[in-house]
């Protein structure tokens, strides 16, 4: 296939299925650099006698014809390729194999813990006395109030508010007189109306309770495209590995680590590779080893391989964790007495659901050209009274979400 100059147009004419004509390179004076698994071509003005290359496990060298070779690169190292031309001339040039290529891609990355957990309680308890017609009525589906149990007194009143004599416990007072509500913390409304012929008590609660989103880490990393780059917060924790004559310690990583790999595949293409993981020790699931105890460990990875493009956002979740707590409330000493000990103390549980959310946007690390001048620290005068006053900051909303 022939291409053709047009000097008047001084255009390049492309053959009519559009294909572009081929470019030549010559070999340059300089270290030739490829990555791996990748190859180029590089053109002679003389036919050439003979080639050879160092190290054939580094990179290799095809001859395609009189006056072109091939160089493939396999794997990360250093080599030699030399090369005689037909006049007897000959060139050695230095060849290095990178493991990436030579851009660099910044990563911006948040971690992020939600916990949806959510308390939501919702109630009414009423009391209500028609002294008339001998009736007495108590509704507690609410929960709203201290709730009654067979052991509680219930104080009844006349309607003129004058306490009568306390009936046996757990027993309601006679018909007609109003049953009061024992009131509760978590009280939001409350509501009494009384007449001639009937009185009445009521509580309202209307309550819920959103727990926020902790940004746990927010770090900035740059790698070499198809380098990878490793985050990790949190610590280590030392385990006892004894053998046959000899004990070791060996530690173990937890807390949030992510791994990436950002590969360029074009001008704003990246293929990125990300595998976080969150661990945290269990000391409840535990073995003991020689007097040591060697933890377990809560784990949740994920592995995930994209292409994006670039200052996109890939985000990560779904990564739930459910974790029962419990609470003891007890009485000094009285408490922790053997068997007597459950009588003064009172053991609460409920369970906490967070999820764990990663945003990664990666971007091209690209150089100042070299007519911007970058403006320095000393280009700016002194600040000014009104730049270092303190300023008022507006009340944050407490609804809002922090995690953006």
């Amino acid at each position: 296939m022939r291409y053709t100059q047009n000097p008047a147009a001084n255009a390049l004419e492309l053959p009519p299925d559009g294909a572009l004509p081929a470019t030549r390179h010559y070999l340059p004076a300089r270290t030739l650099k490829l990555t791996t698994g990748s190859s180029k071509i590089f053109d002679f003005t003389i036919p050439l006698r003979r080639v050879a290359i160092a190290d054939t496990e580094v990179a290799d060298v095809e001859v395609i014809g009189p006056n072109q070779l091939m160089l493939v690169a396999h794997k990360p190292g250093a080599t030699t390729l030399s090369v005689w031309e037909e006049g007897g001339d000959y060139y050695e040039r230095p060849v290095r194999i990178e493991q990436s290529g030579p851009q660099q891609v910044e990563l911006h990355v948040v971690v992020a813990e939600l916990n949806r957990s959510k308390l939501e309680q919702q109630g009414l308890d009423i009391s209500a006395a028609l002294a008339n017609a001998g009736v007495a009525i108590v509704g507690l589906q609410g929960n709203v109030a201290t709730p009654y149990n067979a052991a509680t007194n219930l104080t009844a009143s006349s309607g003129a508010g004058t306490l009568s004599s306390l009936p046996p416990n757990g027993v309601f007072p006679p018909g007609g007189s109003l049953i009061p509500l024992l009131l509760s913390s978590s009280m939001t409304y409350g509501f009494t109306s009384q007449n001639g012929q009937w009185t009445t008590n009521a509580m309202f609660q209307i309550l819920e309770q959103h727990d926020m989103a902790k940004i746990l880490a927010e770090p900035m990393l740059i790698a070499d495209s198809g380098e990878q780059a490793k985050f990790l917060s949190g610590g280590e924790i030392p385990i006892v590995i004894a053998q046959a004559l000899n004990t070791s310690i060996v530690f173990k990583q937890f807390g949030t680590s992510v791994t990436f790999v950002p590969t360029v595949i074009d001008e704003d293409e990246i293929e990125l590779v990300v595998a976080p993981e969150f661990s945290q020790p269990d000391y409840s699931q535990g073995v003991q080893l020689f007097g040591f105890t060697v933890p377990a460990f809560i784990t949740r990875r994920a592995q995930t391989r994209v292409r994006m493009r670039e200052n996109q956002t890939l985000i990560i979740a779904g990564l739930m964790l459910d974790t029962p707590l419990s609470q003891v409330r007890k009485t000094p000493y009285l408490g922790d007495l053997p068997y007597l000990g459950y009588l003064f103390k009172h053991t609460y549980y409920r369970r906490v659901k967070s999820e764990l959310v990663m945003t990664v946007t990666p971007q091209i690390v690209r150089p100042i050209p070299p007519a911007v001048r970058v403006a320095l620290p000393t280009d700016r005068g002194p600040m000014s009274p009104t730049e270092i006053r303190t300023q008022p900051l507006s009340q944050p909303d407490a609804s809002r979400a922090r995690f953006q």
